[in-house]
């Protein structure tokens, strides 16, 4: 591919994973399937444009410009970096009492503040926090794929240090490198599903739940060649909607493969009760493969401005970083 063409789909994943959780309302804590069938207004949304939305981002956002910062300064990331950011963040959102932020990620701060090493910090990190950042990394490293792995890894150790999230991170970041090379999506989920399987039991601390790797094939079979309702109710039941990895990551992955473009995931993942991990996930897929213009300007310019930052300076910088 030409580097035009590379850096439209680098733009395409970025744009995707702020359009994602920008477009869709953040609703409450246990917000699932059955409560959106018992809300009259929420059962009447039918297409994107009647999704409800106040266009802010939370810990996603935050969480991703300190990975995104972290490559572009460094060159590659690790625990030890991602403490100073980390702490810093803290003295602005005040973490700690803050529910924007994560159970992993709390308990995270509160071993930092206490001096635990950064890498003995996130053990037993099992939540969606560590997804919800990666995606810098699979675009940084798209052309090395141990440094992708490595990197990656690094990512995720200070509060999720757990094979489940660790896992789900790898996973995402493979996709997203692939599709960012041109891979078709069906090849990019099969190498990405391969490199997770070959790495699993050296990526963080074992943990009883399923491998994330069948759970996500699993998820993306079950929606195949469904309707949008039935795939939205597979996801939503069988999938599952909740922050915790081993829903929240499949349920990504599902949405990617069950719709067309960007607007009918965040449509899927609204109906369905999914957290905004899923949506950003999947939408972040369609911008790799699609690029930038499957997007709605005027939307991405509203989360911009809602929430004080700039998307395509920050693929400037990892474009330039990159070359």
């Amino acid at each position: 591919m030409r580097k035009e063409q590379i850096k439209e789909k680098i733009k395409g994943a970025y744009y995707g994973w702020f359009f994602g959780p920008g477009a869709t309302l953040r609703r409450p804590l246990g917000t699932n399937h059955r409560v959106i069938q018992k809300n009259p207004e929420w059962m009447k949304v039918s297409t994107f444009e009647e999704v409800p939305s106040d266009y802010k981002m939370y810990d996603q956002l935050t969480q991703t410009q300190i990975v995104h910062d972290i490559l572009i300064k460094h060159g590659k990331i690790s625990p030890e970096l991602f403490r100073d950011r980390f702490l810093e963040l803290n003295e602005r959102d005040d973490i700690l009492n803050n529910d924007q932020y994560g159970p992993s990620s709390q308990k995270a701060v509160k071993n930092l503040l206490s001096d635990v090493n950064p890498r003995e910090t996130g053990k037993g990190g099992v939540t969606t926090g560590a997804a919800m950042r990666c995606m810098p990394v699979g675009v940084y490293f798209r052309d090395d794929l141990g440094k992708l792995i490595q990197n990656t890894r690094e990512s995720c150790i200070i509060s999720h240090n757990s094979d489940i999230a660790m896992n789900s991170a790898l996973a995402i970041t493979t996709m997203i490198a692939a599709l960012v090379n041109g891979t078709k999506p069906t090849d990019a989920l099969k190498r990405s599903l391969q490199i997770v399987d070959e790495s699993y039991d050296a990526c963080g601390e074992p943990t009883l739940f399923a491998r994330i790797d069948q759970r996500i094939k699993d998820a993306v079979n079950w929606v195949e060649g469904l309707d949008f309702d039935i795939a939205t109710r597979i996801i939503a039941e069988r999938v599952g909607y909740s922050w915790y990895a081993i829903e929240g990551i499949p349920a990504g992955f599902a949405l990617y493969f069950a719709t067309k473009n960007a607007k009918e995931a965040a449509l899927m993942a609204f109906k369905a009760g999914s957290n905004h991990t899923a949506p950003e996930i999947a939408c972040a897929f369609h911008g790799a493969e699609k690029g930038s213009d499957i997007f709605p300007i005027e939307i991405i310019r509203k989360i911009e401005k809602t929430n004080n930052f700039n998307i395509d300076q920050m693929v400037q910088d990892m474009w330039e970083s990159t070359l």
